[in-house]
């Protein structure tokens, strides 16, 4: 993979799926399927059927990471399937649209804490 140059400074790599791309079973299978465990894999989801505990599941035991995030019409939640979390801040109301206040900020900073998790 063209990543592997990168070497240690190599991080995750992302997948960022349209906000038409609705969760079925196949798709979630699908996805699982191919992507390497081997590797640091982060799925953002830009529609809200994703966030359920089928999906938390299956990344969970493949190693996947769920990409928590604040956008539109996506639930506002920390999701952690493994060690580490990872979040993006689009906006609440309108992509791209919103200046995070130092509270916003502190919320989300105390939730990955609360998480557990090692690594963000």
């Amino acid at each position: 993979m063209i990543a592997d140059i990168l070497g240690e400074r190599m991080g995750c790599l992302l997948f960022q799926l349209p906000p038409s791309y609705r969760y079925t079973k196949a798709r979630l299978n699908a996805i699982v399927s191919q992507l390497d465990p081997a590797r640091r894999n982060v799925v953002e989801f830009r529609h809200a059927s994703w966030w359920n505990e089928e999906v938390y599941g299956a990344f969970r035991k493949a190693g996947i990471i769920f990409c928590s995030c604040s956008g539109p019409r996506l639930p506002d939640e920390l999701i952690r399937t493994t060690d580490e979390v990872y979040v993006r801040l689009h906006g609440p109301k309108r992509w791209y649209q919103h200046d995070y206040s130092k509270d916003e900020q502190l919320e989300w900073t105390n939730r990955i804490k609360a998480s557990g998790a090692t690594r963000a």
